[in-house]
C-alpha cells in the first residue's frame, strides 16, 4: 500500500493503448518518465497525446475493458496491475481517499469538534464534505469480542483506559489490531491462543450504519485505525454530534 499511496496522491499522465485483448493503460507520474519510455519505444508522437488525470479518481473512471495498468513503465520501480486486481485497487483507492478526509477533518476540528464554524465558509464546506464522505464510505470495519452470550465492541488501546471505539478503514488496518490482540494473548501465557482468537469477529458497515451504532454506545471518543499502518485519527465523543447536526 505504501507504494500505491505515494503514487496516487499526485496528478498522473496517462496513455491508453487499445489491443485485441482489451485496453492497456500506461500511467506516468511525471512527463520526464513518460518521455523516456516513449522515446525508447520509438513512440515519440504519443507524448503529445498524454492525458493528465489525478490519481485519486483514476480507478473510479477506469474503462471496464481495461486488461492491464502499468505505472511508470520501463522504470526499475514499475508497478503493474492485471484486470482481476482492479476491483481491489478501487477499494484501496477509496480507503486512501477516506483516510485523507479523516486526516483533514482532524486537523480542521483541532480538538473543537462540538464548536460550529460559522464564520469561515470554506472550512465549513470542507468539514461538511468530509462528514458526508464518512457517511457514504461503504467499507468501515469494527471488531467485536464475544463473551458468554454477549458481543462487545473492541476499544482502541489507551493508557487512560477510556472507552474509545476502534474503527478501521480497511482490512489491513483491522489486521493490525488483530495482530496486537494475538501478541497480547501470547504474552499472557495462554495455551488456547486460537480458541481465544475465535472469540473476535469483524463487522463490515457502511458509514450511516456505523455512526448510528456508535451513537448508541457510551463512548469517550473514537479512533480510526488506532494501530496503523496508516495515520491514526482520534476524535472525542462530541465528534458524533456533528453527524446529527448534518442530518438536521
Amino acid at each position: 500500500q505504501d507504494n500505491y499511496d505515494s503514487e496516487m496522491k499526485s496528478p498522473q499522465l496517462c496513455l491508453e493503448k487499445v489491443t485485441d485483448s482489451g485496453l492497456e493503460l500506461n500511467i506516468y507520474t511525471n512527463r520526464e518518465i513518460a518521455a523516456r519510455d516513449l522515446i525508447y519505444l520509438h513512440q515519440t508522437a504519443a507524448i503529445g497525446s498524454l492525458q493528465v488525470i489525478h490519481g485519486s479518481i483514476l480507478w473510479d473512471i477506469l474503462p471496464r475493458q481495461t486488461t492491464i495498468v502499468r505505472i511508470n513503465r520501463g522504470e526499475p520501480a514499475m508497478l503493474a496491475y492485471s484486470s482481476d486486481q482492479i476491483p481491489y485497487l478501487r477499494e484501496l483507492n477509496a480507503a486512501v481517499r477516506i483516510e485523507g478526509y479523516l486526516s483533514a477533518l482532524q486537523s480542521a476540528l483541532n480538538g473543537q469538534a462540538a464548536e460550529p464554524v460559522a464564520t469561515n465558509a470554506p472550512v465549513l464546506r470542507a468539514r461538511v464534505e468530509a462528514l458526508q464522505e464518512i457517511l457514504e464510505y461503504p467499507a468501515w470495519y469494527v471488531l467485536l469480542h464475544k463473551t458468554e452470550d454477549q458481543m462487545h465492541l473492541v476499544y482502541a488501546p489507551d493508557v487512560q483506559n477510556r472507552s474509545l471505539a476502534a474503527v478501521f478503514s480497511g482490512p489491513d488496518c483491522l489486521e493490525a489490531m488483530l495482530q496486537q490482540i494475538r501478541q497480547e494473548i501470547q504474552a499472557s501465557g495462554s495455551t488456547a491462543l486460537e480458541q481465544e482468537m475465535q472469540a473476535f469477529f469483524s463487522l463490515k458497515l457502511g458509514g450511516h450504519e456505523l455512526i448510528a451504532r456508535l451513537q448508541t454506545q457510551q463512548l469517550d471518543g473514537l479512533v480510526f485505525n488506532p494501530l496503523g499502518p496508516v495515520r491514526s485519527c482520534a476524535f472525542n465523543a462530541d465528534f458524533l454530534q456533528l453527524f446529527a447536526r448534518l442530518e438536521s
